[in-house]
């Protein structure tokens, strides 16, 4: 192609203006129009939502006869990127004008490369393109901003390979086509760190607030359809809408914030979580290091167990409404098998209890769940109200000691609990130790808490998934002994 192509940055602008994906297909209908080109096709809308929302904006595109205008818009970061290239010679202060007042613009680069000045076609001059273009291209040569031909290589501006260690990786998460905050490198989640100076910072779905409400009302975003958007995207939208979605979406934010410390993060699962699906979850969650500790509540912690040694559990078909179940005959063998591995020569701890479990299910499970990974990465496991316990041998466990275990490992700077479906057990178990909580419809606790009434086991798929999209690994905080260093020797069978 030959032709001049205009290329503009932009920052301090009106930044819900720059998430507007509506008023950006508005500015790209009207914009051919306003350089004298012609719109041929589009605009092409595409609302892109990263999991590091610092990364999401609008993208769009015009199709014009003589080339097209593209433009990228980052509202959290308050900045977009245009380019516009036409083969066709146009006025470019009036594109520049055009968009500054679309967009409040307050600061921009630009640079104008005049393009395809060796192209030998027909109707063009010695030069390679037509008198008009290389007329225009000597006009602007002096002027600011305009790259005529290439760059030398010794030239500054020339571009160079990077090669830095810290150079990030491109991530695809699950369900997503949007690479992860690593692919931005080391610094990418400090949103800060890529905003230019002066810039403002406002989350890129926010509204502005109507000049007659009251303070404290947040004004409710609505969410429009976007068919390749990740999960962590619908759920940084879900944040500013209304009702239960809103404290989906809010939920995620505080889970992330208190994964982005070094702080220990305990997972709690009520009694019917492990039966309605969570296991293989929570699996990965230990193996990303995002869960220092756990709390199995109920029939959780034989749950696991039993799923570890290759049973399932099931649904009633056509009966969502009602509970998972097992296999009364499967459930008695595996009983048996774990009866086996849990003789004792004093009272267990419930933690002492799950490790010894996760140590056989380690060794025998076909498949591995969650105490047979938290044994092997010397995560604890509490259990909580376990009374069924005494089906395998075991009718009392030392609560106590777990209760003090557990409330010094919450009690640490920054720490946090996040409970999916539990009951008052693990309200009355924790006690007012935690300092941040997030309760998915669960019992109420004590402490900081944000409460989400959405189903437990809808939820946490869908929050687990836009966690590790935001952050695919995090480096485990460490965690008191709860057991001793010795584990004693397991019994056989028998």
């Amino acid at each position: 192609m030959f032709g001049p192509h205009l290329i503009i940055d932009g920052s301090k602008c009106d930044t819900a203006k720059l998430g507007d994906r509506l008023l950006i297909e508005r500015i790209l209908t009207d914009f051919p129009r306003a350089i004298g080109m012609t719109r041929i096709g589009g605009p092409y809308m595409f609302e892109y939502q990263a999991p590091d929302p610092a990364y999401s904006g609008v993208s769009g595109l015009v199709v014009i006869a003589e080339s097209h205008i593209a433009i990228h818009t980052f509202p959290a970061l308050d900045y977009f990127t245009m380019d516009i290239f036409s083969c066709k010679n146009f006025d470019h202060e009036i594109a520049i004008n055009y968009i500054r007042e679309k967009l409040s613009v307050g600061e921009m680069d630009r640079m104008l490369v005049q393009r395809g000045l060796s192209f030998h076609g027909p109707h063009h001059g010695p030069l390679g393109a037509t008198d008009e273009l290389i007329d225009a291209a000597r006009e602007r040569e002096a002027g600011i901003g305009v790259t005529i031909g290439s760059i030398p290589s010794d030239d500054p501006l020339y571009p160079r390979h990077l090669e830095a260690p810290q150079a990030g990786k491109m991530v695809w998460p699950a369900y997503g086509v949007t690479p992860d905050a690593g692919t931005y490198g080391a610094d990418a989640v400090q949103v800060a760190g890529g905003v230019r100076g002066g810039a403002r910072v406002i989350p890129a779905n926010a509204a502005a607030a109507g000049a007659l409400a009251a303070p404290g009302l947040d004004p409710v975003q609505p969410m429009q359809l976007n068919p390749t958007a990740s999960t962590s995207g619908v759920l940084d939208r879900l944040a500013v809408m209304g009702g239960q979605g809103r404290a989906l979406g809010r939920a995620l934010n505080r889970w992330e914030a208190l994964a982005c410390t070094n702080a220990p993060v305990v997972l709690a699962l009520g009694p019917s979580m492990i039966a309605e699906g969570a296991r293989d979850l929570v699996t990965d969650l230990l193996h990303r290091g995002h869960v220092a500790a756990v709390i199995l509540e109920g029939e959780a912690l034989l749950g696991d167990a039993y799923e570890s040694l290759g049973y399932r559990h099931y649904v009633h078909e056509d009966a969502e409404d009602v509970a998972p179940t097992h296999s009364a005959e499967e459930w008695a063998l595996a009983m048996a098998q774990i009866t086996g591995w849990l003789h004792f020569t004093e009272t267990p701890t419930g933690a002492q209890v799950a490790r010894r479990l996760g140590i056989a299910l380690g060794e025998a499970g076909p498949r591995p769940g969650i105490l047979a990974t938290a044994a092997q990465l010397q995560i604890p496991v509490f259990a909580i109200g376990a009374t069924d316990l005494a089906q395998v041998g075991l009718p009392n466990v030392a609560v106590a000691a777990d209760v003090t275990t557990l409330q010094m490992l919450l009690s640490q700077p920054d720490a946090g609990l996040v409970a999916f479906g539990t009951t008052a057990a693990v309200a009355t178990f924790v006690g007012t130790s935690a300092n941040a909580v997030i309760a998915i419809d669960a019992a109420p606790l004590l402490g900081e808490v944000a409460h989400v009434r959405t189903d437990a086991a809808l939820a946490l798929p869908i929050l687990a998934t836009g966690l590790v999209q935001r952050l695919p690994k995090r480096h485990r905080a460490p965690t008191p002994d709860v057991v001793p260093t010795e584990e004693r020797a397991l019994q056989p069978v028998g």
